[in-house]
Formats: structure tokens, sequence, C-alpha cells
């Protein structure tokens, strides 16, 4: 997880911008999979009608 979501490496120095560089990966990791089921929901739904 941490090499293909850019946590492999910190870009900015301090403990809370580390932190919030770990929160914005993980937000946008989470986005990404909610993106993904929805594109799955509504591709499963045009198969029963």
């Amino acid at each position: 997880m941490k090499t293909k979501h850019n946590l492999f490496k910190n870009y900015k120095r301090g403990i809370q911008k580390i932190l919030e560089e770990c929160l914005f990966s993980a937000l946008a990791l989470n986005l990404k999979r909610m993106i993904k089921v929805v594109n799955w929901y509504q591709k499963d739904g045009e198969k029963e009608y």
C-alpha cells in the first residue's frame, strides 16, 4: 500500500504536516474505492434491466 499510494516517502517536515499528508492519501484511496464500488453497482444495475 505504501508504494502505490504515495506513502513511501514524506515530502513535508513536521509531525503535523506528515499526519496531514497521510490523511489526504487515505482520503484519496477511500475515494477511489468508493468510485469503484459505485461504478460496479451502476454496471450491475444495467444488466438487470
